[in-house]
């Protein structure tokens, strides 16, 4: 039997120990609070039903901390405007690496969509990184089923102007040649 963890025991942890140790917490070990889920804009409410936190090494001797979890999210419908319900989940595994050019030179090609290289001095908050991925599960725009084919006036209004604004930045880019005519200048002045 795992002796009973608290709160702070995420907050502030070596993950390269966590790992070397197979060490793991779930949501049945502690009970945490997402303060940064309160506050996000986008999601009305947020109900975290159980997560969980992995260290391994794995067959490279990789240090990696595995992230499960599932919640039901409450958002704003880009039609209608009214709560949505959505009942999400997210995995994520976690390379470790020691610092930023280490992560970076890591090879991408061997990663599936589900695994990312992080760098990772030594003490990290594992209650942060839950929440980034209870953040980064939710989805950018929701809609009720029964609003997929309605669209308000507002919003068709909305994707015409966001249609037209992109084409004026690509037209501005066209445009934004600093160097383009001056072989122009220099033909004109040998003349």
């Amino acid at each position: 039997m795992r002796p009973k963890a608290n709160q702070k025991d995420l907050l502030s942890l070596d993950a390269w120990s966590f790992c070397k140790t197979g060490g793991h917490f779930e949501s049945k070990d502690i009970t945490l609070e997402f303060p940064r889920l309160a506050g996000d804009d986008h999601l009305l409410r947020c109900a975290v039903h159980s997560w969980d936190v992995r260290g391994r090494v794995n067959a490279k001797s990789e240090c990696v901390v595995t992230l499960t979890g599932s919640f039901s999210g409450w958002f704003s419908c880009v039609v209608c405007e009214q709560a949505v319900e959505q009942k999400l989940e997210f995995e994520r595994n976690l390379i470790l690496k020691t610092s930023e050019s280490e992560a970076d030179a890591y090879d991408d090609e061997s990663l599936d969509e589900i695994t990312d290289v992080v760098a990772c001095a030594g003490d990290v908050n594992l209650r942060d990184w839950l929440e980034d991925e209870i953040l980064l599960a939710c989805p950018m725009f929701s809609r009720h089923a029964s609003c997929e084919g309605n669209t308000s006036p507002e919003l068709s209004s909305y994707k015409q102007r966001a249609s037209r604004d992109d084409t004026a930045v690509e037209q501005e880019r066209d445009v934004q040649r600093p160097f383009a005519n001056l072989g122009d200048l220099l033909k004109g002045r040998k003349q």
